[in-house]
């Protein structure tokens, strides 16, 4: 069924690049030449990515999404990738993406992700888990039951607390159990 609407990921390795391999598919399947899809990405990439971004030490190159992205857009998508730079690091793309979301889905996920998904919760948007997918949509669960606690010190340690994650954003959690619960929220 055709929904409105557009997709979008980090434009990084990994779930993202799985997830557009699968419109890709589904739209070359289904005759579609709009696969109504962009990525998201910093306008650099830090060299070494553990270190902050504005300490000096560090070298800046300009954000390269993975190849594959532009491999899957060759046969769609008029022949090429949309992409969208918002910001400089990705600290600033994940609040750019907390703004203009309208639902956000978490599958998997490290740090990024994690804060990702809690700045979205912070900006009113309802969340999507696939709480059995591993790394941190597993926190998500027990941030909706409980919050912010000792528990998810991941959480805290990007500045998150009860006190900006409230019962109300709690309330925009939804665990899904598969991908076609995912589907079916959406």
């Amino acid at each position: 069924e055709d929904k409105e609407g557009s997709l979008f990921t980090g434009g990084v390795d990994g779930v993202g690049l799985d997830f557009y391999e699968g419109v890709a598919g589904y739209c070359k399947k289904n005759s579609k030449e709009d696969d109504r899809f962009f990525i998201l990405i910093p306008s650099f990439e830090i060299y070494h990515e553990h270190q902050d971004f504005y300490d000096s030490t560090n070298e800046l190159k300009p954000y390269k999404p993975p190849m594959r992205y532009y491999d899957l857009a060759k046969h769609i998508s008029g022949n090429s990738l949309d992409v969208i730079i918002a910001g400089d690091s990705m600290a600033d793309r994940r609040e750019y993406l907390s703004k203009i979301a309208d639902i956000l889905v978490m599958i998997n996920g490290g740090r990024g992700t994690l804060d990702e998904a809690l700045r979205g919760l912070v900006a009113g948007k309802r969340l999507i888990v696939a709480s059995n997918t591993g790394g941190k949509s597993e926190l998500m669960p027990v941030i909706k039951e409980r919050g912010i606690s000792n528990v998810v010190y991941e959480a805290r340690i990007l500045g998150f607390s009860n006190d900006n994650i409230t019962q109300k954003e709690r309330d925009n959690i939804i665990c899904a159990d598969n991908i076609r619960d995912i589907v079916r929220y959406l």
